[in-house]
């Protein structure tokens, strides 16, 4: 069923000081119940396990879902894993901008960048409360706020003929064999998917309380879990990777011994995060095909982000969560 027509303007609720809702009257919405409230949810909204979870449900009472509510079988839809789908308390919170007849205003769309270090201590729990629906100002200047924005699309174009010059310098350089080479480019996927862990769980989660690191925090890493639908501020900017980038072929190059196997590591490195990258875009606005293992992993990644922030963080590969314990468990309400 398609999303219907809806003559009720429906209001969101601006964020901490400084959001600007993605819609503020939907032409088209699914409704929901829960008991005697109802839900306009507009046509456009990204719901993290994609349209076919407000298909299922659409013009249907969802208490089921929620905390609190009986669980119920959900008429065939499902997580990639098979399991029940439950929402969170953070889920509940998202939902009720979209109850109608709630009355809110709109707030002026303040640059948030600059904002969110002025939060201090209580930063922490903001920007792991995540909000949906809102597309924030970043920068006053226009300049810098499009430079903040990174389409999916621009990462292969980047990095392809990166990973494609690196690997031909380095092999020329190197002199390895065929069957060398890829080992040698196998051993960077792999150091990828170590660095990507590390970064993420070290760098990315740590805790900040004051203006600068908060403000820095959020830029890297903040924005996409207090706003994690904002598509354009959802893969890397090729300017902010570059300094990692620069990190891993020099510790590569020290790991293997010689530029040359550096560089054919760093090629492989390379193709490695374009699909970590691709694959953490498409696992926000896609159903990825219906894949059994990407939607693990996708179930996986939405937990990091909607019920425990503090463990998953391996996106493309679960290998260093098993490793280093960090592997989540099984969260029931």
């Amino acid at each position: 069923m398609a999303p219907r027509e809806s003559s009720e303007a429906v209001d969101l609720a601006a964020g901490p000081q400084s959001s600007t809702v993605v819609s503020s009257s939907p032409s088209s919405s699914w409704t929901f119940t829960l008991g005697t409230a109802v839900y306009c949810v507009p046509g456009d909204f990204q719901h993290p396990g994609g349209k076919q979870l407000l298909r299922a449900f659409d013009g249907k009472d969802i208490s089921h879902l929620f905390p609190g509510g009986p669980l119920q079988p959900r008429g065939g839809a499902s997580d990639g894993d098979g399991v029940l789908h439950r929402h969170t308390v953070v889920a509940k919170t998202i939902l009720e901008r979209f109850r109608t007849g709630k009355r809110t205003t709109d707030a002026e769309s303040t640059p948030v960048v600059f904002e969110v270090g002025k939060l201090e201590e209580k930063y922490h729990d903001w920007v792991n409360t995540p909000e949906n629906d809102v597309k924030p100002r970043f920068f006053r200047s226009e300049v810098c706020e499009q430079l903040s924005k990174t389409s999916w699309w621009v990462i292969p174009l980047v990095w392809v003929p990166i990973s494609a010059a690196c690997f031909v310098r380095g092999r020329i350089s190197s002199k390895l064999s065929v069957h060398q080479c890829w080992l040698c480019f196998l051993f960077g996927a792999l150091f990828w998917t170590f660095a990507e862990y590390f970064v993420h769980r070290f760098l990315f989660h740590v805790r900040t309380s004051s203006y600068w690191p908060n403000t820095l925090h959020f830029l890297f890493h903040g924005c996409h879990h207090k706003f994690p639908m904002d598509d354009m501020r959802l893969v890397m900017p090729p300017v902010a990777a570059a300094p990692i980038a620069l990190a891993l072929v020099t510790a590569e190059s020290l790991l293997l011994g010689s530029r040359a196997l550096g560089l054919v590591a760093f090629a492989g490195t390379i193709v490695a995060y374009i699909f970590y990258d691709l694959f953490h875009y498409f696992c926000h606005f896609s159903d990825l095909g219906g894949l059994k293992i990407l939607c693990v992993l996708k179930a996986n990644h939405m937990q990091h982000h909607y019920v425990d922030h503090t463990s998953g963080y391996g996106i493309s590969s679960p290998l260093w969560d098993f490793v280093f314990r960090t592997k989540r468990h099984q969260v029931s309400d």
